[in-house]
């Protein structure tokens, strides 16, 4: 058999390396639930918005309110100009009194036998045509004002006071400032939206109050993902206690999911030549004289702890410092100091 010989200084390196202990210190491996929090970040926002508009269109004669000012509901906060609109009033109403008169009158000649039934049904027909005319125009005008359908804030003012606005068309957005319909709405990717659950607890911080936490809950998990992100939409509800917030406030959000996974956990210090996904670890063998070398695959990293999801199996203990020294070949020296 062909025997192969080291260079005498490789040699002599070799042997000291063999001979040498290498003074170690061991931690042991933690076994544990634990629920990787979600962290990401949005704008804060009312969950009740309202854009207000006139039923039917006209010239704006009034403008009660301006942008940031607080509102009840049920308050006055435009009107047309309704010249216009008490004109087609009045018209239907003269028509739709024509409209009983005539129906009177052939009635009483159908009763007499002087008008046919077409007549007399003609003239019902146009009585019911005028009475339905007379209700729009009445209903109209009711809508022909802005009342707040919430208590909140101005947001936006849209027009201004002699434009004509069509129907429909936004004159105001307002928001609730309720404290219970503040929220902040953010995308998850797909393997966060399999761990989240309604009502999993979060925690806000927000460059205005910098110092404060607020508690917020998941209210709303959404079902299908955005096809322009392809993430998810997450609702979730603020708690803001006696903070004063406001629409539009950028705030950084931490979800704590309530479904957690068991992982080995390690310190960081332990680790030799890792990157994202993998690491090399030492363990004492059984007799505490040698080490023996491992690689794990690493879940996550947090607060200085390794989540290691695999490569681990029947360890207890980890090398921690002394572990940058190590090689397959060293022989250790524990110490409990």
């Amino acid at each position: 058999m062909p025997c192969f010989l080291l260079p005498a200084n490789k040699s002599k390196l070799y042997r000291n390396q063999l001979n040498k202990f290498v003074t170690v210190k061991t931690v042991p491996v933690t076994y544990e639930s634990f629920a990787l929090p979600i962290v990401s970040s949005g704008l804060i926002t009312s969950d009740k918005e309202s854009r207000l508009s006139f039923k039917i269109g006209g010239i704006i004669s009034r403008l009660m309110v301006n942008e940031g000012d607080r509102v009840s509901k049920g308050q006055l906060l435009a009107l047309l100009n309704q010249t216009e609109i008490n004109a087609q009033l009045m018209q239907t109403k003269n028509s739709m009194d024509k409209a009983q008169r005539d129906y009177r009158r052939t009635n009483n000649l159908y009763i007499d036998s002087s008008a046919t039934q077409e007549e007399h049904e003609n003239s019902k027909t146009a009585l019911e045509t005028a009475q339905q005319s007379y209700t729009i125009n009445r209903f109209n005008k009711q809508f022909a004002a802005i009342y707040a359908n919430q208590s909140g804030r101005v947001i936006k003012k849209l027009m201004n006071e002699g434009e004509v606005a069509n129907p429909g068309a936004p004159i105001y957005i307002i928001n609730s400032t309720n404290d219970n319909d503040w929220v902040i709405r953010i995308g998850v990717s797909d393997k966060d939206w399999a761990r989240i659950k309604r009502n999993d607890p979060a925690m806000l911080t927000t460059e205005a109050y910098p110092d404060q936490q607020l508690h917020a809950v998941v209210s709303e998990i959404g079902e299908a993902a955005d096809p322009a992100t392809g993430t998810f939409l997450i609702k979730v509800k603020i708690k803001p206690g006696q903070v004063r917030l406001a629409n539009g406030l950028s705030a950084k959000i931490t979800i704590t999911p309530s479904q957690s996974q068991k992982f080995n956990f390690i310190p960081v210090d332990a680790l030799i030549e890792a990157n994202q996904q993998t690491a090399t670890v030492y363990s004492a063998s059984p007799d505490r004289q040698v080490v023996k070398k491992h690689t794990i695959a690493i879940a996550f990293i947090v607060n200085n702890r390794v989540a290691v999801r695999s490569g681990l199996d029947g360890i207890d203990e980890i090398i921690t410092d002394g572990s940058a020294y190590l090689t397959p070949a060293s022989k250790i020296k524990i110490s409990n100091n």
